[in-house]
């Protein structure tokens, strides 16, 4: 059967998986070998090692020269370095092997390898097809049954809710019943108290009112009184106050008399000393006049101007 490239793709990344997997798995082996020698190893050392600790004929005094001198002492020193050695590697191919597994899981890569073996042998590209579109058609129905189920979780968690606020709900309005009936009894209580309230506030009303009346109708005619004679004093005061008026205002006017007056006498004191010089001054001349050389001279002056 040719094959498409599609197939040849899944194919050779097929191969190219199970590669890498057998990489993987010869390199747990390989591990696992190293480890499995060590032990082996160490474990014929130490049973060689134990044959000479557990037999009183090769115990030895380690500070005698003859003692050390024999070769099976040699040997108990040879064989304890050889473990210690053995123990470092096997240490050591030990922290490798979990260091490799924490990487790679050793049977998840194994079934791995065998589900991509089992599938490229078995593989047959129109099968492969067939089995593709089956798959996507099962994850869709997958995915859709999901979607149904979650579906019908959350119709149910919403039925639930509903439920829930419906009891809720009933709940709420009998508690809201009760308080507006209590919030009724409290305002007729209320009212009722406001009532007997107002009625004392109106007792005491009318009695504070009888006993201040006597109280206010004295005050009345006491204030009455002191009307009547605060009017006739205002009335005293209004004419005091037009007389006084009357005076300033003729205060006034003497006071402008008086100036005026003092200027007039004045003026008549200035007239009075102008009239006066020019009656000394008239008489000057006319003494003047009288002398014959002062004619002379008139009389020349006034041909002189003429």
């Amino acid at each position: 059967m040719i094959q498409s490239d599609y197939g040849r793709t899944k194919v050779s990344e097929a191969k190219k998986n199970i590669k890498r997997l057998q990489k993987i798995l010869d390199k747990f082996q390989e591990y696992h070998q190293s480890i499995q020698q060590d032990e082996q190893e160490l474990q014929h050392l130490r049973k060689e090692l134990s044959v000479f600790e557990d037999n009183k004929e090769y115990e030895y005094n380690p500070n005698c020269t003859v003692c050390r001198s024999k070769p099976w002492v040699a040997r108990i020193a040879e064989l304890k370095n050889n473990i210690k050695a053995i123990e470092k590697v096997l240490n050591k191919h030990q922290t490798a092997l979990n260091k490799y597994i924490m990487k790679y899981h050793e049977e998840d890569t194994q079934d791995e390898l065998e589900q991509l073996q089992e599938w490229l042998d078995q593989y047959d590209e129109d099968k492969y097809k067939s089995y593709c579109k089956l798959q996507k058609e099962w994850d869709e129905y997958d995915k859709c049954a999901n979607e149904i189920e979650d579906t019908n979780h959350k119709i149910l968690s919403l039925q639930n809710d509903k439920d829930g606020l419906r009891a809720k709900q009933q709940q709420l309005q009998t508690q809201l019943q009760e308080s507006k009936d209590r919030l009724s009894k409290y305002q007729t209580m209320v009212e009722t108290i406001d009532l007997a309230q107002q009625w004392d506030d109106y007792d005491e009303f009318v009695l504070y009112h009888k006993l201040l009346r006597g109280r206010f109708e004295k005050q009345l005619d006491t204030w009455k009184r002191t009307f009547f004679n605060l009017d006739s004093k205002l009335n005293l005061k209004q004419q005091k106050l037009n007389l006084k008026k009357q005076i300033d205002l003729a205060q006034n006017a003497f006071n402008e008399h008086n100036i005026s007056h003092a200027r007039l006498q004045e003026r008549i004191e200035t007239h009075n000393r102008l009239k006066e010089q020019y009656f000394i001054t008239s008489k000057a001349f006319e003494n003047i006049h009288r002398t014959p050389d002062n004619l002379s001279i008139i009389q020349c002056g006034n041909s002189i101007t003429l």
